[in-house]
C-alpha cells in the first residue's frame, strides 16, 4: 500500500526534474494487486485509503515475533533517528552536563555516551540474533 503513496511522489518529483512520470498503471496494478488480497472495495477509492506509517507497520510485523510489537518500534525508532541524523534522537544518546549558565543561556557540554552504545549495540545484536532465528526456523525443512 506504500507503493502507492511512493507513485504520486515519484510522479512529483518527476514533474521537477522535467520529466514526468505516468504512475497510473502502476497504481492500477497495486489496486488490483490489493484486490486480489481481499482489501475491501469500498476503501480502494481515492481519499478514503489510509496508509500505515512505518513504525506501525514494524510494530506489527514485530507483534509476529519474539521481541513483540513495542519493542521492535522502539528498536526500529532508535536507529532510525540515529540513522537519518535526527537531531533530538542524536542528542538523547549523547552524555550532557552543564558547565556554566548566566540564568538565561546555559553552555553545555556533549560527550558521546558509553551507556548508550551498550545499549544500542545490545538492541542490534537482539535484532541480529532474532533475524538468525527467522532464517534457521524458516530454512528448515517443513517435513
Amino acid at each position: 500500500m506504500m507503493q502507492l503513496a511512493d507513485t504520486k511522489s515519484n510522479e512529483a518529483k518527476g514533474e521537477l526534474l522535467g520529466a514526468p512520470l505516468d504512475g497510473e498503471p502502476t497504481r492500477q496494478r497495486i489496486l488490483l494487486l490489493l484486490g486480489a488480497a481481499g482489501f475491501p472495495e469500498d476503501q480502494l477509492s481515492k481519499g478514503k485509503l489510509r496508509l500505515p506509517g512505518y513504525g506501525a507497520i514494524v510494530n506489527d510485523a514485530g507483534s509476529h515475533t519474539s521481541l513483540g510489537g513495542e519493542r521492535a518500534e522502539l528498536y526500529w525508532s532508535a536507529c532510525s533517528s540515529l540513522a537519518h541524523g535526527d537531531l533530538s534522537g542524536t542528542l538523547a544518546v549523547l552524555d550532557r552536563v552543564v558547565t556554566a549558565t548566566d540564568g538565561r543561556v546555559g553552555w553545555v557540554r556533549l560527550t558521546g555516551s558509553v551507556q548508550a552504545l551498550l545499549v544500542i549495540t545490545q538492541f542490534t545484536l537482539d535484532m541480529v540474533d532474532h533475524a538468525f532465528d527467522l532464517y534457521r526456523q524458516r530454512a528448515t525443512a517443513p517435513y
